[in-house]
């Protein structure tokens, strides 16, 4: 857990009690109606609460009903209560999958004595080798016949609003794959395509571009039209190419896109309003679904802002509450994070850094002392707890025969939290010695 701020990626690393909230959530997603007009879900939460790992098991609980699904369809073994099992025996040996891929070769073309024999030598037992097998063949059989495809776009990633805008639209058509038919594919494509050739003549303003994006024409019709050349005033409009996509869309029958939009708050102003009014124009594509993950206040303030143009700041989280209540039709606020979930994380953090330590110590009744009356008051989700694991992982081995590693605790916690306090301890220390 350590070191790296990554999502969890499978219900037994989840030590928050969330596994339940994101199965519940991957069953609506899997049984919601967006054959006729998209849908859109809000995913909200305190930053660093788990809203990444939250959409990680969503996509692995969409995974494992497929899956199920199929393997009791046919001769397979995997059940719902075993799943978990075949899942994590195959993740362990995934990378030879991988590594064959990379190789230029077909896993699926390979014989199964030799895949079997290479899961063997990691596993070391022919049962766990047939059942990561096992998993493996449904998952290719699952990959071919999925009734949601995920598509992740991190739009933090992309600086300028054209290429935000124009990228999102090509990376959804990338990620459809050969499995949603070529149809969707090029249709996504040659949409693209048009888009990128008319976005830099309006600063890629979506709310032009993208019928019911949110804002007037007029203000940018008369410019962009003196700007066109030949090849752009001829074609087909963005209108047309929209109805030929939302055409192929709708074949795809009771199969979804999963648009996911994850740290949206991250975002400039101009960039979350420029996000927010792509969903918006593009919210009623059939059969997709967008799942937007962000922290209230903060993205409602950045759109706010970028409307408003920073003024009448008291107003801001009011106005881009109100645009995004257009846009979302349902949303869910992360559970309520129970204390104790974030106290036993600490306590395991803490002992695992002192186990690895040599020669250091720390009285249990001291490392309760300082929960209860210093850190619990700034660790407010699983983020804290692992950045403040992160320094004490670094200055416990280096310090430990040098402090008292309560002390440590506690000026690590303040360093880390609470600046301003530190550094009025570490100016004033002398005159805080002799006071005490």
């Amino acid at each position: 857990m350590r070191h790296q701020d990554n999502p969890i990626t499978v219900p037994s690393e989840d030590l928050l009690d969330r596994t339940e909230f994101a199965e519940s959530m991957a069953r609506s997603i899997r049984f919601i109606d967006a054959s006729k007009s998209g849908f859109v879900l809000g995913l909200t939460g305190e930053w660093g609460g788990g809203k990444s790992s939250v959409i990680a098991l969503i996509k692995y609980f969409l995974s494992k009903i497929e899956i199920v699904d199929l393997a009791q369809g046919g001769t397979s073994e995997i059940r719902h209560d075993n799943y978990d099992e075949y899942f994590v025996l195959y993740k362990n040996v995934e990378f030879i999958i991988l590594s064959l891929e990379a190789q230029g070769k077909s896993p699926s073309m390979t014989p199964r004595s030799y895949l079997i024999n290479s899961f063997d030598k990691v596993l070391k037992d022919d049962e766990k080798s047939n059942k990561a097998y096992e998993y493996w063949r449904m998952s290719c059989l699952y990959e071919a016949k999925k009734k949601v495809k995920f598509v992740d776009f991190s739009p933090w990633l992309f600086s300028n609003n054209a290429e935000l805008a124009t990228t999102m639209l090509t990376e959804i058509g990338r990620s459809i794959g050969a499995g949603f038919g070529l149809q969707v594919q090029v249709a996504f494509r040659r949409y693209a395509e048009r888009f990128a050739e008319f976005a830099p003549l309006v600063g890629a303003g979506v709310d032009v571009l993208i019928p019911g994006g949110g804002f007037s024409f007029a203000s940018t019709a008369t410019s962009m039209l003196a700007r066109k050349s030949v090849d752009q005033l001829t074609g087909p409009t963005l209108a047309d190419l929209k109805s030929d996509l939302e055409t192929a869309l709708s074949s795809l029958g009771d199969r979804k896109l999963l648009v996911v939009l994850d740290d949206l708050d991250r975002l400039l102003p101009n960039e979350a309003l420029q996000i927010a009014s792509i969903v918006k124009g593009l919210g009623s594509l059939p059969n997709v679904i967008y799942l937007m993950s962000y922290h209230a206040n903060r993205f409602e303030k950045l759109i706010a802002q970028a409307i408003l143009g920073g003024a009448h700041i008291s107003r801001n989280r009011d106005e881009g509450f109100q645009y995004l209540e257009k846009i979302i039709q349902y949303k869910r606020n992360l559970p309520h994070l129970d204390s104790s979930y974030l106290a036993d994380m600490f306590w395991s953090e803490i002992n695992e850094i002192i186990q690895n330590s040599e020669s250091a110590s720390i009285e249990e009744r001291d490392l309760a002392e300082i929960w209860e009356n210093i850190t619990r008051h700034y660790i407010k989700g699983p983020r804290d707890v692992k950045r403040l694991s992160n320094a004490l992982t670094i200055s416990v081995p280096a310090l430990r025969e040098a402090v008292d590693i309560a002390d440590l605790l506690v000026v690590e916690t303040l360093s880390l939290f609470d600046p301003d306090v530190y550094e009025f301890v570490r100016n004033e220390i002398e005159s805080l010695r002799g006071a005490a």
